[in-house]
């Protein structure tokens, strides 16, 4: 039922999160060509380059935040709407319905994050662009010099892991908190995301400080080891996931005992 329920999710939110990627697709090209390739080759600035550059860096930004928002749109239409009568009247549990609009939502989640890393590949890839950057190029390969690749991306793949999964289950979270309320469910919901999101900025900006108070002494040596930057950067990087992931679960524990315990659809 999982696997239907899946299919289902991601054929109500591919239509219109496909309108909403579907601009940044033609995007990318107009970029490269009529953005970065066009600024390297005139060498001078040039008003249509900008512009495509501008607003192929804004719709970058704008992309995750719109399909964070649909999604969100989605869960609560489907279960506290109208919608949520025939949807809870499934014969499946509470986890069945939370774990497949975690699914969906992390496809989804994964596709902007590919599609991302794709576009930014294609603008560095531009010719000319290595003469571009080669200033910091050599400052880029030194951050990195004592790092194995494949532990960087092991910390890399791990926090963005994580911070996808908390993030949804936050989402979920306070859709099914604002629930609770008698009246202003979306508004409470709105507020309770934006606050619970400024205390978790806040406490990893402390856990930042602290981290960085503490090893501060050992990086002003000059024998650097591969050892040392992953105990500098590797452990907070470790605790933000450990952070990340047992603040997920607990919004989905929480998730599913309001859709067990405290549903009203009235």
């Amino acid at each position: 039922m999982l696997r239907k329920l899946v299919k289902y999710d991601l054929r109500s939110l591919s239509p219109v999160l496909l309108i909403i990627h579907i601009p940044f697709l033609l995007l990318i090209p107009a970029a490269r060509f009529l953005g970065a390739e066009r600024l390297l080759t005139l060498e001078r600035p040039d008003a249509l380059a900008i512009m495509v550059l501008i607003l192929y860096f804004v719709y970058a930004s704008f992309i995750s935040l719109a399909t964070e928002i649909y999604i969100a749109v989605f869960v609560y239409r489907n279960w506290f709407s109208r919608e949520g009568y025939l949807t809870m009247t499934l014969p499946v549990t509470p986890a069945v319905q939370i774990g497949s609009k975690m699914l969906a939502a992390f496809l989804w989640y994964l596709a902007d994050c590919i599609l991302l890393v794709f576009s930014l590949w294609t603008l560095a890839s531009a010719p000319g662009m290595d003469v571009f950057f080669g200033g910091q190029q050599a400052l880029v390969l030194d951050c990195f010099a004592f790092w194995n690749p494949h532990t960087l991306g092991f910390y890399l793949m791990l926090t963005s892991v994580t911070g996808v999964f908390s993030g949804i289950a936050l989402v979920l979270a306070v859709l099914c908190a604002g629930h609770c309320f008698s009246s202003h469910r979306v508004l409470t919901s709105v507020v309770l995301y934006f606050c619970i999101t400024l205390v978790i900025q806040l406490l990893a900006g402390v856990a930042a400080f602290i981290f960085s108070f503490r090893y501060a002494p050992l990086l002003d040596e000059e024998a650097i080891s591969s050892r040392l930057l992953v105990q500098v950067f590797g452990t907070p990087l470790l605790v933000l996931a450990a952070a990340g992931t047992v603040g997920g679960i607990l919004c989905l524990v929480f998730s599913h005992y309001v859709l067990s315990r405290r549903l009203n659809l009235d």
